[in-house]
Order: C-alpha cells, then structure tokens, then sequence
C-alpha cells in the first residue's frame, strides 16, 4: 500500500507535465495551421497543467493575431517575467503596448532594442518617434467628433465600404444573417464576411439585409462599392483544394446589384486579377471613371499598395501605383476618394499611433500631397481603417477595434469639423498623378570611369586571410585584414569597420578591426564561414570561405557589395535598412551605365517547396521593383525566386537562423 502510493506520487507530475506537452504540441500544431482561437484553448490548457515561458509567449502572440490586444499584453507580461529568451519577444509586446495606449513603456522597449542591437538601431528609433508622435498628438484640442451606431454593431467585427444616402453598406462575420453556405474561419471560429446593407437615421440603424451572389461563395465577400448603375465591385476570397482551404488571396469580382433583391448578379473577375498576388478593396469613383484597390503584386513598393486603373471603355486602364507620397514598404488599405482631388485610407506605417492609422492626400496641379494623418478622435492607438463618406458631406463612417466597442471591430460614424489639411506651397508636393518611374538615359563613359572599379567606389576589401595554430587547445585563430577605399583611393586603416564570422549552424561572433585594420577570431574549426566587413556608407564586402587546417582558408564566393537584405517570417516587405541598402545601388547603377546587377532570393525551410517558391519570387519582385522606382531600368536587373534552396544555416532551428536563410543575395554584372 505505502509502495503504491510512492509510486503514485511521481506518477502524478509526469502526467501533468506530459499531457501539458501534449497540449503544447497540439496547439503550436493548430497556431500553423492558422487556427488562432483553437490555438489559444490549447495553450491555455497547457499553461493549467505547466507554467512555461514558451507557453505564455505563445498565447501572447495568439492573442495578438486574433486582435485581443489586452489579452495579449497580460499574457507577454507573463512571459517576460518568466525565464528565457525575452528579447524576441520584445518587438511584440512593445507592439501589443503601443496598441493599448501605454506609449511611454512601448518607448521604453523600443530603447532597449535600440541597445541590444546596435546594428539595426536605425529601425528602432523610427519606433521611438511614433511613440512621441502619439503622445503629441493623441490628446490635442478635436477637430472631428465620433459616435457609435446603435443596432448596427455586434460582437464580432464589421467594417464599413460604401455610403448611399441613408443606406451604409459593411461587412460583418456576425453569424446571424449569414447565408446557410458560409463556413467557420478557423482563425476565430465565426463565419467568413459577408455584406450586409442597414438603413440608417437619425444615427441609429433601423433596418438591416443581407446582399447575396449568385454565386455561393464560402468564404470572405466584402467589401462592396457600388457605381451610379449599380456596378458592383466585390472583394471575395476563394477556397482551393479538395480540403477547401483558405486562401488569403484576394480578387475583385464585377457584378450588378440589384437593390429592390439586394442581389448580385453577372459576377465575373475584374480583369487585372493576377494568380500569385492579392487584388483586392476595390472603390469606384463617384462619377464611376476611376476604380482604386490594393495589390501587393510586383509593382507595390513592399507591402500591399495603392494602386487607380481608370475605364477604358467596357475595360479598364492598365492599373497604375498611386507612388510614393501615398504608398510606402509598409500596407496601404481601404482606399476612397472623396473627390476628384481628395484620397483618403489607412496605412500601418511606422508614424501611426499604435496600429493602423487613416490618412488622406490632396491632388493639387496633377501632384498628391505627402499623406496627412487625420485627427484625433478618429484616430487612435488601435486599428483605424475603412473610411468612407457621403454624397458631398464632411460625415460619413469608419471602422476601430478600440476599446468601448461592441466586438471586435466596430462602425463609427464621424463628422469633420475643420479641414485636416495644412496648406502647403506646390513645389513642396513632389510626385505627380500617374507618373512612371523615370529610366536614367545611356550615359557615354570616357575610358577611365569605364576602368574604374565599382566595388570600390566607397567600399571594403577582405585581405590577407590566414590560419595561425592556437596552442591552448585543437582549434585555430583566423587573422585577416580590411581594407578601405573611396573612388579607388585607398584609405587609411582604422578601428571603426565590423567583422562578422557566421558559421554553418548560424552562429554569430563579432569584432573590430584595430587601428591598422587587423581582426581575428580564434576557435575556428574546419568548415565553411561567412566573413563580413560593414561599415556605415560603405559597401559591404562578404567573403564565403572554407577553412582546411592546419593552414588553407579557400575563398568560394566573394562578393565585394551590400550584406544580404533579410526578411521577417513570411513577409517580403523592405525595412527602412533594406531600402537604405538599395538606395545605395541604385545610385550607383544611375552613375555606372556599364554595371548591372543580379539578384536571388530565398526562402528559410518552413513551408511547403510550392510555397517557398512562390514566396522567394516575390521577394525578388520587390527589390527589382524599388529598383526601378529609383530610376532603374528593369533591363539592367536579373531577379530570381529560389525558394529553399542554398540555405547558409542548413539545420536552423532558431529564428536568428532561419532569419540568416531568409534573405537577397546580390552580385553585380558587368555589361559587355
């Protein structure tokens, strides 16, 4: 009996412990999966059983991604005062913290970030910035006031597209109303959007219908926007394969509504849809000329862009990037026109108050203003998206996860009551409507610029490599040198260039050059090494080595240019350091006539080949694009999506080393 109940004793916490792994393992199953809520209950359960870091920080993100930002500040809270890694989990709390008002401890991450990693300072200091912008201008005098609409909201999310008289059209995945087709989206386990149409007076909505296709679709429809003939111009997701699984891409449908039915009839696909990228947020002008969405296809600048094709008769215009003082690397969204002269959306750039943020610009002479950020109250530290007015009125709706509401998103109705613009003088506005990215013209080169090397123009050069015995143990010490040139002319040697040697599991060990330019590392073993010398404003120069004692170092690949740009999990976006890095090519290449460059792009091992694929190509489709918006042909640009293939870090498990495969290589040509 004592025997039974000893063993009975340490039977019990090994049970806990291996059910809780079992809930962690299917939960972190579920999270890829994209079934965040299913995820949450998991981890939960998990967490009951054992009290992890690794649990709570997953929660903390799972909260995040289905938008319960209060819920997710409590839960990276308990992470971070749990042990382990913290600081990856710091760039999300402080997000989580920005979200929910409290801009001062967000700052207070964003610094140590600042701190810890030197090199990429310059992308926490943007963030830094926000933060002060927020509490500059969160709490000035209002120019606009807000209100709720009674009846028109629930507990889910609805958003706003389109406004017609006293009728307001949303989306909403509320579950009473939808269509019997509809299935549950496994992110939040509600329905998948459908429109819904409300009349509304005297600021209450009094009567609400569902708007049907003819076309039974299951997943996401909306938002709508509706011409003067009642052209409708419907965003629809689709569901592929035999599992009917959710694809994120977006399209644009063009039917007929019907509005004594609330029925779409005749849809058929708007014809600049593309295969691989998302087209999608259509607004139709008012007059029915102009037809604005997003796409993040390969002429965005990074994120998903705003982009106008104008009719063309039964067709439309080729679709045009609205450019750069409305598009940013970052996600434009819910573009509307106002006017012919006024354009209004939402961007999650890194001067918004915490999330999304609204913004307009102003179309004066055939040039759109910088962007404006619109006031408080309509802006907010949470998401601020969707607006949309009335036939020639200051008032109109839009959409906010901030707290008070009823669900997760809900409709606001709003009034201006002065201009958001600030007059500005016209040679301040600097892109015009519809302007092409301009192609330098051929530049003639006499003979010695055409001799001249470009690598160094203001470049680094890895000289001398070598293996010295190290007698403490059976590894080597690794010496070099690094070299400094302006325009061809050497510089002296000094202690400001960085050196970084990344072996084949990822790992990383820094340091300087001394005052005669010498670096070394000891404990080097026999196999294959990046070495990296980087210094502010220089071109980068990489070496790929391999090191055979007791005295070879073979160099495979060199370089002689920018360090690799890399990415964030699934993302091809361009940071304000990658863009940094190209700006700097594509000056050169616009001096340089006898230079092109070649680029690959690559993808960590997660994920389907299909996908890595799919994904690494629109990496590559990026940096050519700002290329080109930076005045470089595209004849001079060769880009390549390689998906997986040739990771640096072939067994990475930590996100630091999935990072390091995630990336564009470069290598300049020269033309003959």
């Amino acid at each position: 009996m004592v025997k039974s109940t000893v063993l009975l004793l340490f039977a019990i916490p090994f049970a806990m412990v291996s059910n809780a792994q079992e809930k962690l393992y299917f939960g972190n199953d579920a999270f890829a999966e994209g079934s965040y809520s299913k995820a949450i209950r998991l981890y939960e359960k998990a967490y009951e059983k054992k009290q992890s870091y690794e649990t709570a920080s997953k929660l903390g993100r799972s909260y995040e991604l289905v938008q319960s930002y209060a819920k997710a500040e409590e839960w990276y809270r308990k992470a971070i005062n749990t042990p382990g890694n913290q600081d990856t989990l710091y760039p999300h709390f402080a997000n989580v913290l920005r979200l929910n008002g409290k801009h001062d401890e967000a700052k207070m991450y964003y610094e140590i970030l600042s701190k810890k990693e030197s090199d990429d300072a310059r992308k926490w200091l943007v963030f830094i910035e926000s933060c002060d912008n927020a509490v500059k201008n969160l709490y000035q005098p209002p120019s606009a006031s807000i209100s709720a609409i009674p009846n028109l909201n629930d507990s889910t999310s609805d958003f706003p597209s389109y406004v017609k008289g006293n009728q307001v059209y949303i989306a909403s995945n509320r579950p009473n109303g939808q269509p019997t087709y509809k299935l549950l989206n496994p992110e939040n386990d509600l329905p998948y959007y459908s429109v819904f149409n409300a009349f509304v007076s005297a600021g209450v909505a009094r009567e609400f219908y569902s708007v049907e296709t003819n076309q039974q679709i299951p997943s996401h429809e909306g938002p709508i926007s509706i011409s003067k003939g009642n052209q409708a111009f419907l965003t629809v997701n689709t569901l592929v394969g035999e599992k009917q699984v959710f694809n994120k891409q977006l399209d644009i449908y063009i039917g007929v509504l019907n509005p004594m039915t609330n029925k779409i009839a005749d849809l058929a696909p708007f014809e600049h849809n593309t295969l691989e990228f998302s087209e999608g947020q259509a607004h139709i002008s008012a007059d029915g000329e102009r037809l604005y969405f997003i796409s993040n296809g390969p002429k965005s600048y990074g994120g998903t862009d705003l982009f106008v094709c104008t009719r063309n008769g039964k067709g439309w215009s080729e679709p045009m990037n609205l450019g750069p003082e409305i598009n940013t690397i970052y996600d434009e969204f819910f573009p509307f026109e106002k006017n012919e002269n006024e354009l209004y959306f939402s961007s999650n750039r890194p001067m918004s108050y915490g999330g999304l943020d609204l913004y307009a610009s102003r179309l004066i002479k055939n040039y759109w203003e910088e962007a404006t950020q619109l006031p408080a109250p309509i802006n907010s530290s949470r998401d601020d998206f969707a607006i949309v007015f009335g036939e020639n009125s200051n008032d109109g709706y839009f959409a906010s996860n901030r707290d008070g509401g009823m669900g997760q998103d809900d409709v606001y109705g709003f009034s201006l009551t002065a201009s958001i613009f600030k007059e500005k003088e016209i040679d301040s506005l600097l892109v015009q409507q519809a302007k092409k990215p301009t192609v330098e013209e051929p530049k003639t080169l006499t003979d010695e610029e055409k001799l001249a090397d470009l690598d160094k123009e203001k470049s680094l050069k890895i000289k001398d490599l070598k293996l010295e015995t190290n007698t403490k143990d059976t590894l080597f010490t690794l010496t070099g040198k690094v070299q400094q040139f302006v325009d061809s002319i050497r510089q002296p040697d000094d202690n400001t260039v960085l050196v970084i040697i990344i072996d084949t599991t990822g790992g990383q060990n820094k340091t300087r050059t001394n005052s005669s330019g010498e670096f070394k590392f000891e404990k080097v073993d026999d196999q294959t090494y990046i070495v990296r010398a980087s210094k502010d404003d220089y071109f980068t120069n990489t070496l790929e080595v391999v090191v055979t004692p007791p005295d070879i170092v073979s160099v495979v690949d060199e370089q002689n240019l920018l360090e690799n740009i890399e990415y964030e999990f699934n993302s091809f976006n361009l940071d304000p350091i990658a863009q940094s890095q190209l700006n700097k090519i594509a000056a050169v290449m616009k001096s340089r006539t006898d230079y092109n460059i070649e680029l690959k792009s690559y993808t960590d091992a997660r994920g389907s080949n299909e996908y890595n694929l799919a994904l690494s190509k629109r990496r590559a489709s990026s940096v050519k694009t700002y290329l080109i918006s930076k005045g470089v042909s595209s004849a001079r640009i060769s880009s390549k999506g390689l998906g997986e293939t040739n990771l640096i870090v072939k067994n990475a498990t930590t996100n630091e080393q999935h990072r390091l495969n995630r990336r564009t290589e470069f290598k300049w040509i020269i033309a003959k």
